[in-house]
């Protein structure tokens, strides 16, 4: 046997492999024999280059790093959904295309709405050519190259198919895939993601295919784009067969019915197993499945009229609040937080939740050992929404009472009543030293990174750091350190080498890093670029700093507090002495980024971040940040509740941006 006919036949058996593996689900070879087959290709096609083709299973490795998406425009708009947020609404939109179309029935089509990222894959005579993300609708980014790492998505299809063909589908992160990424994230003290909708674009929005390839990405195949031969397919049930039949990844909870009420019935079956899915969902999309229909239909905008999107309210659970625990900021400020039962909402383990404040606790009446109703506000952050109507108090059962010294270090805590909050104002708390230096080692901040908040507890509680001008003597407690727990000789190295690359930080991350209670990131901004040093801030006069627009006299008398305890003063002065002691130089923006010299417009309320911060990163990438809607507008960056900014921008088509989409790009240009 030549090399040819046996490199066909192990690409054959791996292809056939990841088939049954990744897309049926019923794996017929084990992973060592996967590993040796695929290990044999991979010699092969080395020796014999000439043999190697597009749709080798070797292909799927991560090519070298790109040094920035090219833009692709759609053969065929990549259209946004209309929402139904209940049954009412969903009757509504139903009753209008009955009557478009004037027929007194139709065929629909029932699809889970998979909480990823919208991506476009082509085809050419059965093998992949061209991958690339929906972007906003009419021009996306080519991610070829990413998406041939995602082992669920063929390289080549099986016959019989059109010579160009586009399938469309969304790439998503399973729940299971988020969750040990996350704990692996934890255990390095880095940043966790927010949810597996930003991880997965994060992912598939790398320059680094390799790093994609490291990433358990999945994918389901949702419909029909562009083909030059369509006329033998009469609805879109038809072109999901067909692509099942390719060798695509369907999802099997779709279903074909023709009235409302077994749409209905659909929602509440899903509804009762979305938390046993491996996937996040936010609801259910409802096709016209005829595609003469849906012809007829076309759309308003950039929204179909033959399809709407079932949006799901908030997954509520019921569990136990077991205990009410107080946790200190950096600032001092007391926040009670629940100590819950574990219970799964959305495929994710919730066993905390926020209480924000005193008030909080005394409207609701929460009590430790009452029965609560829990849900994840957005889809992100787990809060007790109420007290259950099942919940049954006995005679120990007892009203919380708030501390009224501090947990930390029991000194008596004062009540801010104008921002309704309750702070220690002792500055040697542990709990406030901890999370000082953490704030100061942050990614936003002096970015030290593996130095995350379990490994600077550990060092506190041993003795090695007291406060932040001890991170730069860690390199001078190496024998103490490596007999801690989980720190070994390449984590130490790690470490040290990243504090050394923390002196070249600029001035302005520096002021934020200090924590100084009311100025962020843009506030130091603007600090920096005004007193060009540390040592000038440390004696601005309220005066000079009321100058800076932004700047009111609740920050400036911050500002000037901060800079008169002794504490500060010391610590500042040993920063500068290690040489921590940055001067203020003009940014150098790299022009070629997808930020420069474009005017974004913010609307609506964000998850990840605030207006401020992100305004801040605009500004810092060289965007610019206006107020309205105008014709110069080049983004309009969408949160929740948008407001008629939002229809502003679709009448003048401006390119629309939500949270998810942004915070991919600041990542990419961000590295």
């Amino acid at each position: 046997m030549n090399p040819e006919q046996k490199a066909k036949i192990l690409r054959d058996e791996i292809n056939k492999a990841n088939k049954l593996y990744y897309i049926d689900n019923n794996p017929h070879m084990s992973d060592q024999e996967w590993d040796k087959k695929f290990h044999e290709l991979i010699l092969i096609e080395k020796k014999f280059p000439e043999i190697k083709t597009p749709d080798s299973p070797t292909q799927r490795v991560g090519a070298s790093p790109a040094k920035g998406f090219k833009e692709h425009k759609h053969l065929l708009p990549m259209l946004s959904l209309g929402n139904a947020f209940n049954e009412i609404q969903i009757k509504d939109w139903y009753q209008r295309v009955l009557k478009l179309l004037e027929v007194q029935n139709i065929d629909l089509v029932c699809e889970l709405k998979i909480d990823g990222l919208a991506v476009s894959i082509f085809y050419e005579n059965g093998i992949l050519t061209k991958a690339a993300t929906r972007g906003d609708g009419i021009i996306g980014e080519e991610v070829t190259e990413n998406v041939k790492t995602i082992r669920s998505i063929p390289l080549a299809i099986i016959g019989p198919y059109p010579e160009k063909i586009e399938i469309r589908g969304e790439v998503f992160l399973p729940l299971s895939k988020f969750k040990e990424l996350n704990a692996k994230r934890e255990e390095k003290g880095l940043e966790t993601y927010v949810n597996p909708r930003n991880s997965a674009s994060g992912s598939l929005r790398q320059l680094d295919s390799s790093v994609t390839s490291k990433r358990p990405l999945d994918m389901f195949f949702y419909s029909l784009g562009y083909t030059n031969e369509n006329s033998y397919l009469s609805s879109h049930w038809e072109s999901l067969n067909m692509i099942k039949n390719w060798g695509c990844k369907i999802n099997d909870l779709s279903q074909k019915v023709n009235s409302l009420e077994e749409i209905f019935e659909i929602i509440k079956n899903i509804e009762k197993i979305r938390s046993d899915l491996d996937y996040a969902i936010d609801g259910l999309v409802i096709k016209v499945d005829s595609l003469h229909y849906q012809n007829i239909l076309g759309h308003v905008g950039r929204e179909p009229r033959w399809a709407i999107a079932y949006k799901f309210p908030a997954e509520k659970q019921e569990t136990t609040l077991r205990k009410i625990n107080i946790n200190v900021g950096r600032t001092g400020a007391i926040t009670p937080w629940a100590d819950l039962e574990p219970v799964v909402i959305d495929g994710v383990t919730i066993s905390k939740a926020t209480l924000h404040n005193r008030e909080e606790i005394i409207r609701k009446d929460l009590r430790e050992g009452d029965r609560v109703i829990v849900q994840r506000a957005g889809d992100v952050i787990p809060q007790i929404v109420k007290i259950s109507k099942n919940n049954i108090r006995n005679n120990s059962s007892q009203s919380f009472i708030f501390p009224r010294k501090c947990p930390s270090c029991d000194s008596n805590l004062i009540n801010d009543e104008q921002n309704a909050i309750t702070r220690c104002i002792n500055y040697s708390c542990p709990d406030q030293i901890i999370r000082t230096i953490e704030h100061f080692a942050s990614k936003v901040a002096m970015n030290i990174e593996g130095f995350g908040k379990k490994i600077i507890e550990e060092f506190y509680k041993s003795k090695i750091i007291y406060n932040i001008s001890d991170i730069y003597d860690i390199k001078n407690k190496k024998n103490q350190i490596l007999t801690l727990n989980n720190m070994g000789e390449k984590k130490f190295t790690n470490l040290v080498n990243s504090i050394n690359n923390s002196y070249h930080q600029p001035l302005e991350k520096l002021i934020f890093g200090l924590g100084i209670l009311g100025v962020g990131s843009e506030a130091s901004e603007w600090l920096a670029r005004k007193f060009k040093s540390i040592k000038n801030l440390m004696s601005a006069t309220e005066n000079e700093l009321l100058e800076i627009d932004g700047i009111g006299e609740i920050v400036a008398q911050s500002i000037i507090k901060y800079f008169h305890i002794e504490e500060n003063q010391i610590l500042l002065e040993q920063l500068i002495s290690i040489g921590i002691n940055p001067l203020y130089s003009e940014q150098y923006i790299d022009n070629n980024n997808a930020f420069y010299d474009k005017n974004f417009v913010i609307t609506g309320k964000f998850e990840s971040f605030s207006r401020l911060e992100l305004e801040n990163k605009i500004k810092y990438l060289g965007g610019k940040i206006t107020s309205s809607v105008s014709k110069n507008t080049n983004f309009i960056i969408v949160g929740d509740s948008p407001g008629s900014k939002l229809n502003n921008a679709k009448k003048l088509n401006i390119n629309i941006v939500n949270e998810y989409e942004i915070l991919s790009m600041l990542e990419i240009e961000e590295k």
